[in-house]
């Protein structure tokens, strides 16, 4: 390269994709030159210039497209699409097993909690009949202890 300025005519690029495309097409030959000098006809360059862009654009699309497919048919595509595939669906797997899991937990937590339940409200009326049971053996004792079965015999 020269170390000259140099002034390009045209637009900027409006993301990098476009100016790596233009780079690499300018290595490979396809793209002339958009250098010019300054001519004083503005209408004449603006004109070249858009057609000069399109017929780029248009060159380096069908390029690109056919590098895409052509590399997309390689061995080692077709071997990572396939471990991509396996991989998402081990990965979906593994999502769908530990949810299986965690419900399958969750119900037998539920039903553990609920015989607890069960468990522990039979205890609680258990525990009423004991009390009702043990106040009437109290009254009974009371009226037992109170009353003389023995007379009391005086010599």
């Amino acid at each position: 390269m020269s170390d000259k300025a140099m002034l390009v005519l045209g637009e900027a690029s409006e993301s990098d994709d476009e100016d790596f495309q233009q780079v690499e097409n300018a290595r490979s030959g396809m793209v002339e030159s958009d250098h010019t000098e300054f001519d004083t006809d503005t209408k004449y360059r603006a004109s070249n210039s858009k057609n000069r862009k399109s017929r780029v654009g248009r060159e380096s699309f069908a390029s690109h497209s056919d590098n895409f497919k052509m590399s997309e048919d390689t061995l080692l595509h077709r071997k990572l699409k396939e471990k991509n595939m396996q991989f998402y669906s081990n990965l979906t797997t593994f999502n769908k097993q530990m949810y299986i899991n965690a419900m399958n937990q969750m119900n037998e937590t539920d039903q553990q909690l609920v015989k607890s339940q069960v468990l522990l409200q039979d205890t609680v009326s258990n525990w009423k009949f004991i009390e009702q049971n043990l106040s009437h053996i109290k009254r009974k004792m009371t009226d037992i202890l109170a009353e003389e079965y023995i007379p009391k015999i005086k010599i």
